[in-house]
């Protein structure tokens, strides 16, 4: 993980041409200016080409222009992408990635949740090489139980995906335009883009945000729950996307033998020791486990051959940097830090 020392905005120097502050709006805060009014107070003063992008995800028309001309007011460019109905988070978060124009995006939350400050600190990230960065918020104002909560889900995360993430929860994130492009978002997994972004080889860093009073935010318990359901999917996709009969088969092979075991044991009883199998519900048990288990098997091969034949259009890897090794200097180079690594 790393970390930044504040920095004042004044003198900082970002080799980042164009950032673009998107921000997805569907109507669950009472005062959407006051939110803007925060962010906009930092965000005007980075000296840096910038523009804002408003989604709609439900408010009204003319609510979604007060915005608009509100950032304007101030001399920001400001775009307004209008939804039919209340869309989906993920499906709006894509429409803003493809319409974002910068070569960095930050995505704020929908209501006050940390301070806009650590912007400066983010950019910074992403100039030292980092491709995506997320918040940890440090002062926690919230109920205890919430942060009870918080903290077991976050420890659930990193172990299920193994990238270290504090706060997965904390709504201020920033990422480079590619990242947006090449990492596909779907359903709820756009809360784990980091997660996914870690696992396609980007360089995933975090920033420190002090936590504000969160006066919106859904903070049910089923809210976990359908988090830790979108988590099993992410540990699936992420651990046999690529390989589906090791987990079909796996189970499939788990699931037949035991089957074959209860089977086994019935036919021993029924020819050595003579015992009847009409009252005995075990025998439909074991049967129907070997019949799950070939099932199973069956389905991780479908799955391998559809992996195979597609095996030509699919790529798990980005390439960073590609060294021309027919210079002498370079192959020096590289053969000083392949040393250096050993």
């Amino acid at each position: 993980m790393l970390k930044t020392p504040e920095t004042n905005l004044q003198e900082t120097e970002l080799q980042v041409q164009h950032l673009t502050l998107v921000w997805l709006v569907s109507g669950r805060v009472p005062d959407p200016t006051e939110v803007l009014q925060r962010y906009l107070a930092v965000f005007r003063e980075l000296e840096i080409s910038k523009d804002l992008l408003i989604v709609n995800r439900g408010i009204e028309d003319d609510v979604a222009h007060r915005l608009a001309e509100q950032a304007r007011a101030v001399d920001i460019p400001t775009s307004v992408i209008v939804s039919k109905g209340i869309s989906p988070y993920a499906g709006a978060l894509s429409s803003a990635f493809g319409c974002a124009t910068g070569d960095a995006i930050a995505i704020m939350p929908e209501y006050l949740q940390v301070d806009p400050e650590c912007l400066v600190k983010m950019l910074k990230e992403l100039d030292a090489g980092a491709d995506y960065i997320a918040t940890y918020r440090t002062g926690r104002v919230d109920r205890h139980r919430d942060r009870f909560r918080s903290r077991w889900f976050n420890y659930l995360v990193r172990r299920a995906s193994g990238v270290k993430l504090t706060d997965v929860n904390s709504g201020l994130k920033m990422l480079r335009k590619e990242l947006a492009e090449s990492v596909p978002v779907h359903g709820e997994l756009h809360v784990y883009l980091p997660v996914l972004a870690a696992n396609q080889g980007y360089r995933v860093s975090e920033v420190a945000a002090a936590h504000l009073s969160e006066r919106t935010g859904e903070k049910h318990l089923r809210l976990y729950l359908r988090r830790l359901l979108d988590l099993l999917t992410l540990f699936f996709l992420m651990r046999f996307t690529r390989k589906p009969f090791r987990f079909f088969g796996g189970v499939g092979s788990v699931s037949f033998l035991t089957g074959a075991t209860i089977n086994t044991v019935l036919a021993f009883q029924r020819l050595v020791l003579d015992k009847s199998l009409a009252d005995r519900p075990a025998l439909v048990l074991g049967t129907l486990l070997m019949a799950l288990g070939l099932q199973l098997f069956s389905l991780g091969l479908l799955g391998e051959l559809i992996i195979f034949v597609q095996a030509g259009g699919l790529k798990d890897y980005k390439l960073h940097e590609v060294l021309d090794l027919r210079s002498a200097s370079k192959r020096e180079e590289v053969l000083k830090e392949t040393k250096t690594e050993c």
